[in-house]
């Protein structure tokens, strides 16, 4: 008796599955590549000029750095990685046309780090959708965000 509740209960959550639309999952693709996935952005290196968002509309999105302290460089995800030793990433192609803007800025305000003092800032956008793909910043930061709680 114990055996056919049981098998009425697995029914019953198996069916209720059915009814309320929740997906089953679905197999795994022998044929997808779980190491080396396809990036979000694929390599748009023969890209033509008119498909590249203009150096100043770049340095129009980011505010707050004096005159003359933003530098941009129009170059691919590669050379970027190459440049800054930052690994590989498999969210972006290679051959992906980037925008580098180094920025020089008094003080920067960083939602997770809070103020910066000093700061030097690199932006790495997408050169064909505008996207900010990787942000590094270095300087002194106004108090340690994680330590400075005083709640805990």
């Amino acid at each position: 008796m114990l055996a056919h509740f049981i098998f009425a209960v697995m029914l019953g959550v198996s069916a209720s599955g059915k009814a309320t639309g929740v997906p089953r999952p679905q197999s795994v693709d022998p044929k997808a590549d779980v190491e080396n996935p396809a990036p979000v952005f694929p390599d748009n290196a023969p890209l033509a000029s008119s498909g590249i968002i203009p150096k100043e509309k770049i340095i129009e999105t980011i505010k707050g750095p004096p005159e003359g302290q933003v530098s941009a460089e129009l170059t691919t995800w590669r050379a970027y990685e190459r440049a800054e030793k930052t690994g590989t990433s498999h969210f972006v192609g290679p051959d992906r046309q980037v925008w580098v803007l180094k920025a020089k800025m008094p003080e920067f305000n960083d939602f997770r780090l809070g103020l910066i003092r000093d700061a030097e800032v690199t932006f790495v956008f997408d050169a064909e959708t505008g996207q900010l793909l990787n942000q590094k910043i270095v300087g002194f930061p106004d108090k340690l965000p994680m330590i400075a709680r005083p709640d805990r």
